[in-house]
């Protein structure tokens, strides 16, 4: 029996591994095309920050060179570089090239160089740094990547090619040391001389009736918001925040995660046994989310870039596990679906209210664009919501002891 059992959870969960990896290929099949002309189109526009201060008449993407892996680049994937010319002249060139050890994965970047080896611009074209730390290194954010310029393998010397911190002359990101670091040493290397449980309540006949849909909304928007009350999500919460934009972004992400999760987990229900609930649970979720993820960068790649690495990190967001096992577990897809819809949407609401309420601070206070003015707004939220909370329960109170007031005259 233990045999037939353990068996049959394996079958089950080789079955939704098999769906799932068919929906990311489907995902990846239908974006694929749209993502390529994206990053080409993103580079094309790179080219030209890189090459500051250069007169070039020929396209900047006419002549590429490509260089088989391996090679002495940074990075173990095929260098790229474009050629630029003044009539037959070249004078410089531009490497896209990786710096591997970043904080949160590699740093993709372009590198101009001019033919006397110094360098005429550099531009981060991908990373997954954290925004508002190590996002720094992006030149709409900071100056921090114009301090390379016109430097080359003599200017400083081998030994200034290391951050300030570790003896070099390499200003250092002020909010993100490895960022620093790994910037640095890939451009040293390119100068090398190469070109509450209401699960139940509310139902009839295992459909919601709209007074309980109602109060399913005022839940997940108010009593149980996911943010706000469980302050569950809270890593991406703060660290997107900055802009309404970013709030919406990885709001609509999170709640389409939120709903489509909670579908599928409330159609499988049946199907799973106790103990494989929690791997199933996860591997929906992050098949989702890396769906979600190929979508923002075929659709929406200009806010994928902004969010970064917080998009992937919806698969550790434990408000959306939670409803899962609370919710969609023990309830039909109707339910299950309406459940995802207003946790989501209590969620990407406080992140939208955060975003825009920093936003307009900042016009006359920085902080609030920093990392502290996060915690700032959230503890702002939550107080405001206790004392609106607390302002109901007096009233309430009040009203109950006006009542009792009345009946004990009417009764005399």
């Amino acid at each position: 029996m233990a045999d037939a059992s353990i068996m049959r959870s394996g079958v089950t969960l080789a079955a939704i591994a098999a769906i799932c990896t068919a929906l990311v290929a489907f995902t990846y099949q239908l974006t694929d095309d749209r993502i390529a002309e994206n990053e080409q189109a993103w580079l094309e526009q790179s080219l030209q920050p890189a090459l500051s201060g250069l007169f070039f008449d020929s396209g900047v993407s006419e002549s590429i060179l490509t260089i088989p892996a391996p090679h002495e680049l940074p990075g173990s994937e095929d260098a790229v570089i474009y050629r630029v010319y003044s009539g037959e002249s070249p004078v410089a060139a531009l490497f896209v090239v990786s710096a591997r050890d970043g904080y949160a994965g590699a740093i993709k970047m372009l590198v101009g160089v001019s033919m006397d080896g110094a360098v005429t611009g550099v531009h981060v074209l991908a990373h997954r740094e954290t925004p508002g730390l190590g996002d720094q290194v992006e030149s709409n954010k900071s100056n921090w990547v114009e301090q390379f310029v016109g430097r080359s393998l003599t200017t400083p010397s081998s030994n200034g090619w290391k951050i300030e911190r570790d003896g070099g002359r390499i200003g250092h990101v002020a909010r993100r040391r490895q960022s620093g670091q790994a910037n640095a040493a890939v451009l040293r290397r390119q100068r090398r001389p190469h070109f509450r449980d209401s699960s139940r309540s509310g139902r009839r006949g295992g459909r919601m009736t709209t007074p309980a849909i109602i109060d399913r909304f005022k839940t997940g928007l108010w009593y149980e918001n996911p943010g706000l009350v469980q302050l569950l999500g809270l890593c991406p919460l703060l660290a997107v925040t900055s802009t309404f934009v970013n709030g919406l972004g990885l709001g609509v992400a999170t709640l389409s995660v939120f709903i489509v999760s909670n579908a599928l987990v409330s159609a499988t229900r049946r199907f799973l046994k106790r103990e494989i609930r929690i791997p199933i649970y996860v591997l929906i979720i992050a098949s989702l989310v890396t769906c979600t993820e190929l979508i923002f960068k075929a659709w929406f790649p200009e806010l994928d870039r902004s969010l970064g690495i917080f998009i992937p990190l919806i698969v550790t967001n434990c408000a959306i596990v939670a409803r899962a096992e609370v919710f969609a577990s023990r309830n039909p897809i109707g339910s299950s679906i309406v459940d995802g819809l207003v946790m989501g949407t209590g969620f990407a609401l406080l992140l939208m209210a955060i975003g825009a309420f920093r936003e307009l601070v900042a016009m006359g206070w920085l902080l609030a664009l920093l990392p502290p003015g996060a915690f700032f707004s959230l503890a702002l939220a939550i107080a405001a919501k206790n004392v609106i909370d607390k302002r109901r329960q007096d009233q309430r109170a009040n009203a109950s002891l006006r009542r009792l007031r009345r009946r004990r005259r009417q009764t005399r």
